[in-house]
């Protein structure tokens, strides 16, 4: 019997106990180790060890014995293991477990997990040390932690929010869920009540979304909620869920997208689609609709100027003017309509001339005159300010527009007292311009929406909502701001803020000019000739040959006002032909168009630098144009600008 049977194997019963414990820690791979404290406090007897341990330390139980206790602790370790020793000699509670590692015989540092048990041997203090070699725990703990750590940085660096919740408290988000919350940090997101983000509707559709789930019934992924910021701003988020279990507890696993700027940019694709819709349509109607209806509004026009002159029956003759004046209201609207369609496909590229803003709402106003049902008080501020840069129609089609929706809010009110004020003043660098009704107003969700197109609260029929969205339109195109301010029952008020010339001096283009008129259709050119007849001296050509014979011939021409489609030759290769013989020509052009506008028409457009005004035109924005088109070439040919 050795001394450890000697001393503590004290009976037979014990030493087959004993031995029982060793062959089972053999078994299941646990070193065993029986130490005693030595002669000296310091040093450690070895009493015992298994045939694993020795496996363990690489060495044979004689070489544990002969190097000692401590030639198998690494360097690092001896402070923390001494401890230990001193605290079993001195009779203190001891760790019963720890973690640490020891010096293989080839050199390597081996963790272990070490089980510590205290006992006493011939009136020495001494120990019962259990080892498990933890290399491959370690290794798997070391791979976890990596995967934890690689997994939180994945998590961490998502674009997209990712968060834990248990309804409807945050127990978890990430640094993308953070900023979508408006939060300065992950931490402060959690113990959040998520329904303070979420529109109230959209917290009920959340909470049954979420019952759903939990009864086992197929909830649609992902789900759009409306939500709300801490600033006020309305979030769209795109969210998809699953059930989980969390710290003990069933929780949701979110994931969630801010899709406020997607959907804006879809709603733009959207409007797009509709823009390419309508630009076909009105390309393909224009044409036909604007050439026959420009000569309908020319005739009607020289109609009502004329026949006052006929004499006969005053009465009669009055009824006939007011039957004149309704037909040419009508044809008139037919002629924004699509006017209205048309600008919503492009921009405008004419020339831009420096416009009298008082001349032009004036005749705005008097237009929509005839379309207020009811008496209604108008109040004019008009003063006289600087001149704008801008296009004369487009402007008329911005007052006219602004004008006709105060018009239709003041028809669907039923009170005593109507109003209409307009006003037109100068602010700073500005023409500003005020249009304000006593009409039935526009709630918050209509006043957000006002300028987009086909955007409309009035009855199928009554408008096509594209109106307000032109209006924009032409404000943005100079640079210039729009307004609005209303109230349901409160009426409207519309600012238009629109720069001013830094020089303005409006004069006024000198009369009797020469006037080229050439044009296909002889019902328009011979109305137009007609109704410029006091102004202009106007010479028509039926074709570009027949231009062509005239300018061949010497004539001087101030204008040459050429329509863009013409069967044997168009008016761009009647430009680009012409010009070449005679370069003065190349500022003396403005074109005519029935509507219809391919890619390489507004390339030819932009590329000439031309004017052009859409048939069907008023003549007093056609004589607005010329005049300033011969006013600058005047100025320009005696070397003034």
């Amino acid at each position: 019997m050795n001394i450890l049977d000697a001393q503590v194997a004290g009976t037979a019963g014990a030493e087959q106990l004993f031995r029982s414990i060793i062959e089972a820690a053999d078994n299941a791979s646990i070193g065993v180790l029986v130490l005693r404290r030595g002669a000296q406090e310091s040093e450690v007897d070895i009493l015992y060890l298994n045939q694993t341990t020795e496996r363990l330390l690489g060495c044979s139980r004689d070489e544990v014995r002969h190097l000692g206790f401590w030639a198998f602790i690494p360097e690092a370790e001896l402070p923390a293991i001494r401890a230990v020793q001193q605290a079993v000699v001195r009779g203190e509670t001891v760790p019963r477990s720890l973690r640490t590692s020891y010096v293989h015989r080839d050199g390597r540092h081996v963790p272990v997990e070490v089980s510590l048990g205290t006992i006493e041997l011939s009136g020495q203090p001494g120990a019962v040390l259990f080892l498990t070699d933890v290399t491959d725990q370690r290794a798997a703990e070391m791979a976890l932690r990596r995967s934890e750590a690689r997994f939180r940085e994945l998590v961490n660096s998502a674009p997209d929010s990712i968060g834990i919740l248990r309804w409807p408290e945050v127990l978890f988000v990430n640094p993308a869920g953070a900023r979508l919350l408006e939060l300065p940090s992950c931490e402060a997101a959690v113990g959040l009540d998520i329904r303070t983000r979420l529109k109230p509707a959209e917290s009920v559709v959340a909470e049954q979304r979420l019952r759903m789930r939990r009864q086992g019934l197929r909830v649609p992924e992902p789900y759009e909620y409306q939500g709300v910021s801490p600033s006020g701003r309305s979030v769209a988020v795109e969210v998809s869920t699953m059930a989980i279990e969390f710290e003990r507890g069933p929780a949701t696993l979110v994931f969630a997208r801010d899709v406020t700027e997607r959907n804006a940019i879809l709603a733009r694709l959207r409007e797009a689609e509709k823009l390419s819709a309508v630009h076909t349509l009105a390309a393909g109607v224009a044409h036909e609709i604007n050439n026959p209806l420009a000569y309908v509004l020319l005739n009607l026009e020289f109609l009502e100027r004329e026949l006052p002159e006929l004499g006969g029956d005053p009465e009669r003759v009055a009824a006939l003017q007011r039957r004149l004046a309704d037909t040419r209201h009508g044809a008139e609207r037919v002629k924004h309509i699509v006017r209205d369609l048309q600008a919503l496909t492009r921009k405008d590229e004419a020339i831009r001339a420096q416009v009298e803003l008082d001349q032009i709402l004036e005749q705005a106003l008097q237009l929509v005159r005839r379309e207020l049902r009811h008496s209604v008080t108008i109040r004019t501020e008009i003063g006289p300010v600087p001149c704008v840069l801008g296009n004369p129609t487009r402007l008329e089609q911005l007052y006219f527009n602004l004008l006709l929706n105060a018009a239709h809010a003041l028809n669907e009110v039923d009170r005593p007292e109507r109003s209409l004020r307009v006003a037109l003043r100068t602010a700073g660098d500005y023409a500003l311009t005020e249009i304000e009704d006593s009409g039935c107003g526009m709630t918050e969700q209509v006043l957000s929406r006002v300028f987009e197109p086909f955007f409309t609260t009035k009855p199928l029929g009554i408008g096509a909502g594209l109106g307000l969205s032109i209006c924009k339109r032409i404000v943005d195109d100079m640079s210039g701001q729009i307004h609005v301010q209303s109230r349901p029952l409160g009426g409207t008020l519309v600012r238009v803020l629109l720069p001013v010339c830094p020089e303005s001096v409006c004069v006024p283009s000198p009369a009797r000019a020469q006037v080229l008129l050439v044009d296909d259709e002889r019902a328009v050119a011979e109305s137009l000739k007609q109704a410029l007849h006091d102004d202009f001296a106007v010479e028509t050509a039926g074709s570009a040959r027949e231009a062509r014979a005239l300018l061949d011939t010497g004539r001087n021409f101030d204008v040459v006002l050429c329509d863009l489609t013409m069967p044997e030759e168009s008016g761009a290769e009647f430009f680009e032909q012409i010009t070449a013989q005679h370069p003065e020509l190349r500022t003396r052009f403005v074109f005519m168009s029935g509507g219809v506008w391919s890619a390489s028409t507004s390339e030819f457009l932009e590329r000439s630098g031309c004017a052009h005004v859409d048939k069907p035109f008023s003549l007093d924005e056609l004589r607005r144009l010329l005049n300033a088109l011969i006013e600058s070439t005047r100025a320009r040919e005696a070397g003034c600008c």
